[in-house]
């Protein structure tokens, strides 16, 4: 197999084997790419994968990313059980529903954790910030989309984050539809778009009481991604991102 440009959402990925990241890039355009995926081994029903960030950073979640490595693991031979293809990305195991040839929504654990840091109580930030890891760290903050605020950069290398953190910025822009961008650690620049991002936000603007627990992200793609928050007398027991994905190649 060679390497394939994916889009989930208008996040742009290079996906392949372990045998592809093993002969390298060089012969590839990678220009736009905000990620890789690989397979790194499958069976009948289940496969393991991995995420690199374009600096070759790895270990955390990619929401968009994961949909599109089950696509390509689908049409590398891997079967689902009813529509449900079972797989793990950096260790961690998910379960993804093929929704249809080109939609594919991804089950998550609940949040690991959430803080709530109100204006002030971080050094140098004046505004309220909502710390959420979904297996991939963020910070939520709504109001301007501008990416340019010196907030953003103060918050991605912030010493509270010691992994460093990405950067969520929010605006409700109808009933239950949140228009957001994130800029992404790792790739160091606001992305098409950003699942794990889509699901921090989500979970942030759900405790605050300013959406209901499904609800339609749009990213700067301008593809939308939908979130459901599952939970019971508060307490998030899963969540569910859906969402497009594409070849591209």
């Amino acid at each position: 197999m060679t390497w394939r440009r994916m889009s989930g959402a208008g996040n742009v990925f290079m996906v392949g084997t372990r045998e592809d990241k093993a002969l390298g890039l060089d012969h590839i355009d990678t220009a736009g790419v905000e990620g890789y995926l690989t397979v790194d081994s499958q069976s009948t029903n289940k496969f393991e994968a991995s995420f690199f960030n374009p600096d070759g950073s790895a270990g955390m979640m990619c929401g968009n990313g994961s949909r599109c490595v089950v696509r390509y693991a689908l049409d590398i031979g891997v079967k689902p059980v009813g529509r449900t293809v079972y797989f793990s990305l950096n260790g961690i195991g998910y379960a993804a529903t093929v929704v249809d040839t080109d939609k594919i929504a991804v089950t998550f654990p609940p949040p690991v954790t959430e803080r709530s840091y109100p204006a002030g109580s971080l050094q140098d930030v004046d505004e309220d910030v909502y710390y959420v890891d979904v297996n991939s760290d963020h910070v939520v903050l709504t109001g301007s989309l501008d990416a340019s605020r010196p907030i953003v950069k103060t918050l991605r290398h912030h010493t509270e984050f010691p992994r460093g953190v990405n950067v969520n910025l929010a605006e409700i822009s109808g009933p239950n539809i949140i228009t957001y961008l994130t800029f992404e650690r790792g790739v160091e620049a606001v992305t098409g778009a950003c699942g794990t991002g889509a699901l921090a936000t989500a979970v942030c603007l759900w405790r605050k009481g300013k959406i209901s627990s499904n609800v339609t992200l749009i990213p700067p793609s301008k593809k939308p991604v939908q979130v459901e928050i599952h939970f019971h007398d508060k307490i998030i027991y899963e969540m569910i991102l859906i969402g497009d994905v594409v070849y591209e190649d």
